[in-house]
């Protein structure tokens, strides 16, 4: 890693070392021109690690002369677990590819404006709300747009008054993204702030990062959702509604899901083509409900809202195709998912029938079009 960067460095880069205990390695192999050493500490210290308090002067300090920062991670999961140098390097500059070396990590990022961290963190919204005893969400910065092929990129940041209270108890944050009808599309669960950095291991009223990369499901369709935030131990939850985030289609349209089951021909003619669907379960009990997924793809421009009718043997209902659909969000050639759920009676007789699927104008008869899926048992 010395040899790379030392062949590659311009003669103004910055060379940060995490953790900095390593130091004497590095300048024993590459010299002592321009390092950073952070934490700077002579021996490892698991007890100093990096905030954004104890980190962001370092950085407007020490980054106004240079348009190169090298980022050498040896240890850096010790002294900076949420990974708070690459979070703010990030923020005025960009990553551009390196090798991968083994056993240590080399980041190298092109600043595109010299540092002018704020005393506080940037953060979008700042709700300072109790999520949990003595368990602050300070902030959090949420994308307000997405296209549906893209990643979700949440950061948090949390703080505690009383990290002594914490002390053997392991937290859980639940970030869900959900549709207007309650349907959770996807979640991702992660530490409020990373690893094994626990919040009893917080020092007091210090705000510490977390992070969320959730990466969308394929064929989630586009329209407005929730984002959800959850923090969690085995004796309590704590909720928080983060806001709205509006997903466009995406730049490419998805595969048909290996898992899913294609349908018969369809009856009649509609600007939407059923290509497959997904069953929960096949076999179910009265008072319980067939569920499952229904992939489209657009055959033709979009000019009105659709509804489903769904029909096993004589149960049958009606749904929204999605909860928010908007023709003007699709083209041809896109293809979405569906959730859908067919109540089943508590009286409902015992049954074994084909899953049909109708798409229909609302107040219009009849359906545009009808297909075929897999068969459900009802005992």
């Amino acid at each position: 890693v010395a040899q790379y960067v030392t062949e590659n460095r311009a003669p103004e880069d910055l060379i940060i070392i995490e953790t900095g205990s390593v130091f004497p390695t590095w300048v024993y192999y590459a010299g002592r021109d321009r390092i950073l050493p952070l934490p700077d500490d002579a021996l490892l210290d698991v007890t100093h690690v990096l905030n954004y308090e104890n980190t962001a002067p370092l950085l407007n300090e020490s980054l106004q002369s240079t348009s190169g920062v090298w980022l050498v991670n040896w240890l850096a999961e010790v002294s900076d677990p949420t990974d708070v140098v690459a979070t703010l390097l990030s923020d005025i500059g960009h990553e551009t590819p390196v090798p991968t070396f083994h056993n240590i990590s080399l980041r190298h990022f092109m600043l595109d404006q010299a540092p002018d961290f704020p005393p506080e963190p940037l953060a979008k919204a700042r709700p300072n709300t109790e999520l949990l005893p003595h368990l602050w969400l300070w902030g959090y910065t949420l994308p307000t747009t997405l296209p549906a092929d893209g990643a979700l990129h949440l950061r948090t940041w949390w703080a505690t008054n009383n990290p002594g209270i914490h002390a053997d108890k392991f937290y859980q944050a639940s970030l869900r993204l959900m549709d207007a009808s309650g349907y959770t599309w996807e979640k991702l669960d992660e530490p409020p702030g990373a690893g094994d950095y626990r919040p009893e291991r917080w020092p007091a009223g210090t705000l510490i990062l977390g992070h969320f990369n959730m990466q969308l499901p394929d064929g989630i369709p586009a329209g407005h959702y929730t984002a959800i935030l959850i923090l969690y131990t085995r004796e309590t939850t704590g909720e928080y509604a983060l806001g709205q985030i509006r997903i466009t289609r995406p730049g490419t349209p998805p595969p048909t899901p290996a898992d899913m089951m294609c349908v018969s021909a369809s009856q009649g003619q509609a600007p939407l083509n059923l290509l497959a669907v997904r069953l929960d379960h096949s076999a179910i009990k009265p008072c319980q409900n067939v569920e499952g997924q229904l992939f489209w793809e657009v055959a033709q421009p979009l000019n009105t809202v659709y509804t489903l009718h769904l029909q096993v043997g004589d149960e049958h209902s009606t749904q929204p195709l999605t909860p928010d659909f908007s023709p003007a969000d699709w083209q041809p050639g896109d293809r979405f998912l569906t959730p859908f759920r067919l109540p089943i009676q508590c009286q409902a007789p015992d049954a074994e029938a084909p899953l049909e699927i109708s798409l229909e104008v609302p107040d219009v008869s009849p359906a545009l079009a009808t297909w075929t899926g897999p068969d459900v048992t009802i005992d």
